[in-house]
């Protein structure tokens, strides 16, 4: 479990890396800046609206028995709602508090911004479930695949966000 951990985090943060070179080295510094900006919005907006189910799904699933299915579900459910919730205040009030992000109150990138941090306190919330569901050697693969996936799509994905100004 330990191992798979640091070999996950070793991982992850390589990948991680591996990401933001390649985004410094393709994109302007002010599109990087913009885009670092809304991906940590996001990250902080999922670490609060996640409630401690991380927690609590690590001390719980392994008790549930028959029963653990039914409350890995709803604690998503309750995070993705919370956390949608919150990503829809965050998005409606950016005149207020963030201006220059104007990018996020397009009708394209406001409703994927909100979509996107719903699903990303789930991602959040994976690793513990796992490690509750005793599967911790999936965890290195799981946030690998991720990690590579972000690094494969990050020229096609980016470059369509950052070439179509006419959504926002």
């Amino acid at each position: 479990s330990g191992l798979s951990m640091a070999g996950s985090s070793v991982l992850t943060s390589g990948l991680g890396m591996l990401f933001w070179i390649l985004a410094a080295r393709r994109f302007s510094s002010a599109d990087v800046g913009i885009s670092s900006t809304v991906i940590m919005a996001m990250i902080a907006m999922s670490d609060l609206c996640h409630l401690g189910l991380r927690t609590g799904l690590l001390r719980y699933v392994p008790l549930a028995g028959r029963h653990r299915w039914g409350l890995i579900w709803r604690a998503y459910a309750t995070a993705m709602v919370v956390a949608g919730a919150v990503a829809t205040a965050f998005v409606v009030g950016l005149g207020w508090w963030m201006p220059e992000l104007v990018v996020l109150r397009s009708w394209v990138y406001g409703p994927l911004f909100v979509l996107t941090t719903a699903f990303w306190v789930v991602f959040q919330m994976e690793d513990s479930t796992l490690l509750a569901l005793r599967l911790s050697p999936w965890i290195p693969i799981e946030n690998g695949t991720f990690g590579l996936l972000k690094v494969l799509l990050l020229i096609p994905v980016a470059g369509l966000a950052i070439g179509d100004s006419s959504l926002s």
